[in-house]
């Protein structure tokens, strides 16, 4: 079976991680696998040298254009199945996506989307999601969330929709002791890790003021963020507000780290040289995180908020917006060995279950489901 993954690539995107982890296991299975990739030129700033994929790609349309060469490069491919990894910002006019999906379809090529992200009812996104509905022959979702707002709010007919969660690279971790040696971090601090690209909705700035509470009774806490902005929307007024505030309240600057974009050998270290991982989220958005499932495999403790975007990830869960909570958790799984014990052996579980071997199995499970006789 041929399939065409059409994704962003070579760049510092969690499509594009994604995408990478999900063609490397098709692969695996015996699929011949491109990648449909966007010109690295569009978004020169977002490209990453260090991307390091062994699947063959071709680079072939762009964001802010007609997707004709996108087309051409199917119809000289001759793909069983174009895979489309849907994200607003990738495809951000309803009439070039319509006549996109309109194009594959006359090509006979059969035509799977992922929906990355879904929103609420907007009348003004009524025709967007209806084409998706009409054109592709398969929908994918990663939550139950996603999947009743399909359903309820536009219409997708439940035997086209498929819910497949996120996917989990799993990794071994150094030690707490390794990890730090190779960071060159202090083996006497707790160590708190916030990570992904910085967003207000990742509430960075909000853990800023819980670390100055946490360091009066326990000056030995750091707070890392192990990653940066985001390649294309920049955040460095919310940049400049975190490190104002962290000043304002007396946070020492050995007690607060942001890293800056990580390799995947870093993010593991990073892993490794943290005692909790802490996802402050507060999007409140239809939509699975990469980031959090990069850590459920980390082997370490994670405490969360209620946030639908988290929800299937096993941490100690507090409300969202409630900085109180999360500060008491924070404490609460630091003094509690079981409960670490506990949190850690219920994420490792799920790790193994969302596996990227397991989820792209369920991926090709749809694509054959095109071709039974």
């Amino acid at each position: 079976m041929k399939v065409g993954l059409v994704s962003t690539w070579n760049a510092k995107c969690g499509i594009a991680t994604y995408t990478s982890y999900l063609g490397k296991a098709l692969q695996q299975l015996g699929l011949n696998v491109t990648i449909l990739a966007e010109r690295k030129d569009v978004l020169p700033n977002g490209y990453d040298p260090n991307f390091d994929s062994p699947l063959k790609y071709i680079e072939c349309w762009s964001r802010y254009e007609s997707y004709d060469k996108l087309v051409e490069t199917v119809k000289k491919g001759k793909f069983d199945v174009i895979h489309i990894q849907h994200q607003f910002g990738l495809f951000p006019y309803q009439q070039t996506l319509k006549q996109l999906l309109v194009d594959l379809k006359g090509l006979g090529s059969r035509v799977v989307v992922t929906l990355h992200d879904v929103i609420g009812f907007n009348p003004q996104m009524a025709d967007y999601f209806g084409c998706i509905v009409e054109y592709a022959d398969s929908i994918i979702v990663h939550t139950d969330l996603c999947k009743q707002l399909m359903v309820r709010v536009w219409k997708c007919p439940t035997e086209k929709l498929k819910l497949i969660p996120h996917g989990t690279k799993l990794i071994s971790v150094p030690t707490v002791e390794e990890a730090r040696k190779q960071l060159n971090l202090p083996l006497d601090k707790k160590i708190i890790l916030s990570w992904g690209f910085i967003w207000e909705s990742k509430g960075l700035l909000e853990l800023v003021e819980i670390l100055a509470e946490l360091n009066k009774t326990f000056p030995n806490v750091m707070l890392i963020h192990a990653g940066g902005m985001h390649p294309v929307i920049s955040k460095k007024d919310y940049l400049k507000k975190i490190f104002k505030k962290a000043l304002q309240l007396g946070v020492r600057p050995e007690n607060f780290k942001i890293t800056g974009f990580l390799d995947e050998q870093r993010i593991v270290q990073y892993f490794g040289a943290c005692n909790l991982i802490v996802l402050n989220y507060m999007r409140g958005s239809a939509s699975a995180s990469g980031a959090a499932h990069r850590a459920l495999a980390s082997h370490r403790p994670i405490v969360g908020t209620d946030d639908p975007c988290i929800a299937e990830i096993p941490k100690y869960t507090v409300p969202r917006f409630d900085k109180q909570a999360l500060l008491q958790g924070i404490i609460k799984v630091f003094e509690n060995k079981t409960l670490q014990k506990q949190l850690v052996e219920k994420a490792e579980k799920v790790a193994e279950e969302t596996s990227w071997e397991n989820v792209t199995e369920q991926h090709k499970k749809v694509y054959d489901s095109f071709f039974k006789v």
